[in-house]
């Protein structure tokens, strides 16, 4: 590709991305795209800063969530290839306090294998050093907090996403190199890949200097900023980075292990981090050791994301065609703005790179075509309820705990074009057997059962749950909605409720908390006074 072709592509991209950040109310956001070994592009976008007008730039610092797993994963094989942890053995041979409560028939010991693929089983959150905790606790106060908990799922079995795993494995790093993790990572992973600009600790001077100010959206939509507390699961979500730096990252681990003549990490390990680990739960969740793994048309992909306290990160690379793509922005939980732009890019990039095979199918919106008055209802597959419904003549619909906005593409057909999802194809017929009204969202079928908008009159047995309850930054709100006790978490993922007993409610199983539960609490008055969900605890904010 020459230099007018990539002139021509970026200035399409230029274009696109300022009227997406516009259109999705997204202050600052750097983007670089790689291929092969070089940087082919970087820019940022809006304000790194908006209230001192600094505009974003490729320099500018992000805290990029989840993507601190891919660099723990990394230390954990480098200690593994050195013969110094072994990642199949029970992690108490490391760790012997490290034990949990089994309720399963099962005896399989957990290992650090288990950790790195989220097999483990264990919570998503810990009592201590929980994404809501803003005391910033040590890794090693975070892993202690869970020491004889419950194990939800049984070990190997199920797939369970949990902040905990890599903490644990961090932890273990510290125990068997006598150093900190921040300070193993730096010496071993950052430095070597000239991350200047990179940190697991607020310690950074290029960190402090350029951090972007970044935004959480509230019940009503607004935009206030976010909190910037230390993480108590630090290997799992507290590094700061920029997009130039990840890039290096994904160069290294492009290039078999190698970043400009350093070995990081041999090839044959590399190798073994991008293979599927176990079943892959229907195609819904695959990792790796560490990485999410996926398809784009028949590339094989590398990834993960990231979302923390108002930021939302992207890091996804394809394989065959040597090309990737990092997106970093500063809005909390905004991952459909960053997989639109991604998949954009992606699309622009491997045409003019000669990968024929994928090319991005441009999709026609038809805003004034005729859709059925009979979306807007309740819908159910199997256990899962979803909504559908009209608002300022868009329609919406709710599955699997994400309220999503939807663009027309056709009569009765669309596609997710929202902050938090975007690209899901989203189609309502009729069956022609039963004439039931039908949704399909993305692989799932959902039949329509009921009308919107749902009953939100309060039973009387839930009154006294309904309210808010946790800290300014991050509100657990319960509500009712359609005779059933729902919540919504980190703002933005709603859940229906089962009640187990008076006190006990479980969550569905999707989303964050997947076999977990919320009790409430009460004082010798009667009065509700705290939501715990899972070992987190939420105090009522009335009370």
């Amino acid at each position: 590709m020459n230099e007018k072709e990539i002139i021509e592509i970026t200035d399409y991209l230029d274009s696109f991305i300022d009227k997406e950040l516009i259109t999705f109310d997204i202050p600052g956001m750097s983007v670089a795209v790689v291929k092969g070994t070089e940087i082919v592009w970087q820019k940022g976008f809006g304000w790194q800063n908006s209230i001192e007008r600094k505009p974003t730039s490729s320099n500018t610092v992000f805290r990029v969530g989840s993507i601190s797993k891919l660099f723990n994963a990394v230390a954990v094989m480098q200690l593994h290839e050195k013969g110094i942890l072994n990642i199949d053995v029970p992690i108490t041979e490391y760790c012997s306090e490290l034990t949990f409560k089994n309720k399963f028939e099962s005896t399989a010991p957990i290992t650090l294998r288990h950790l790195l693929s989220h097999r483990a089983g264990i919570l998503r959150e810990s009592p201590v050093g929980n994404y809501f905790d803003d005391g910033e606790p040590s890794i090693e106060e975070t892993v202690h907090s869970i020491i004889d908990t419950d194990l939800i799922y049984e070990v190997g079995q199920n797939c369970k996403y949990s902040n905990l795993g890599p903490t644990i494995s961090g932890y273990i790093i510290e125990k068997v190199t006598g150093v900190s993790f921040p300070e193993y990572v730096k010496e071993h992973i950052l430095t070597p890949l000239e991350m200047n600009s990179s940190s697991f600790l607020f310690d950074n001077q290029m960190v402090q200097e350029n951090l972007a100010t970044s935004f959480m959206v509230n019940f009503d939509n607004e935009l206030f900023q976010a909190p910037t507390f230390q993480l108590g699961t630090i290997p799992a979500g507290n590094l700061y980075s920029t997009s130039s730096d990840l890039a290096n990252f994904m160069i290294c681990m492009m290039n078999k292990g190698e970043f400009r003549g350093k070995r990081v990490i041999l090839e044959g390990t590399l190798q073994e981090m991008q293979s599927l680990q176990f079943d892959s739960n229907n195609g819904i969740r695959n990792f790796g050791l560490g990485f999410s793994l996926g398809k784009l048309g028949e590339y094989h992909s590398f990834s993960h994301t990231g979302i923390v306290y108002g930021f939302t990160s992207d890091f996804y690379a394809l394989k065959e065609p040597q090309l990737g793509v990092i997106i970093l922005n500063t809005v909390d939980g905004a991952v459909g703005i960053n997989t639109k732009i991604r998949n954009e890019i992606l699309g622009k990039f491997l045409s003019a790179f000669g990968f024929h095979e994928y090319l991005k199918r441009t999709i026609r919106y038809e805003n004034n075509c005729r859709h059925e008055p009979e979306i807007p209802g309740k819908y159910e597959s199997d256990s899962h309820i979803a909504w559908a419904w009209k608002s300022n003549d868009r329609y919406y619909i709710q599955t699997m705990g994400i309220t999503k906005r939807l663009k027309s593409i056709g009569h009765n057909s669309f596609i997710t074009d929202d902050r938090l999802d975007c690209g899901l194809p989203v189609r309502f017929e009729k069956n022609k057997d039963t004439l039931n009204f039908m949704m399909k969202a993305g692989n799932i079928f959902y039949k329509k059962v009921g009308t919107y908008p749902p009953d939100d009159s309060i039973p009387q047995k839930y009154e006294k749950y309904i309210g808010d309850y946790g800290k300014d930054y991050n509100i657990l709100r319960i509500f009712v909605r359609d005779n059933r006790l729902h919540c919504i978490i980190e703002w933005f993922y709603e859940y229906p409720l089962k009640q187990i007993s008076e006190k006990i409610f479980v969550f569905p199983d999707y989303g964050l908390y997947e076999g977990e539960s919320i009790e409430f609490k009460e004082n010798t008055s009667g009065e509700i006074t705290e939501a715990v969900a899972g070992f987190v605890h939420f105090k009522r904010k009335d009370i």
